[in-house]
């Protein structure tokens, strides 16, 4: 896929997730910087463990996907309302 998308799943369980890819306009978005890595890690160490975590019921891991979810659901509006404070906001969550 190349373009702009939105990514926001719907919450079910762990392994019967519905995500939902909405094409935007890429015009949408403000002047930005893309960073990237060229030496990938394997994420998946990373995230089976939020997965056995989610699985368990470990309320951090199920409250803080949420609060994922409903960032990328705001994040979105702000995209939508070239709310471009607002969404530099949202992108820099994680680091507070």
């Amino acid at each position: 896929m190349e373009g702009l998308y939105t990514w926001i799943s719907a919450r079910t369980t762990w392994m019967n997730r519905v995500m939902v890819y909405t094409p935007m306009d890429i015009d949408l978005l403000p002047p930005l910087y893309l960073i990237y890595a060229e030496n990938l890690i394997d994420s998946g160490k990373v995230h089976s463990t939020v997965r056995q975590r989610w699985l368990a019921g470990d309320e951090f891991i199920i409250s803080t996907m949420e609060d994922v979810a409903n960032i990328a659901v705001e994040g979105q509006k702000a995209l939508l309302d070239k709310d471009y404070a607002k969404l530099a906001a949202f992108m820099n969550h994680n680091l507070t």
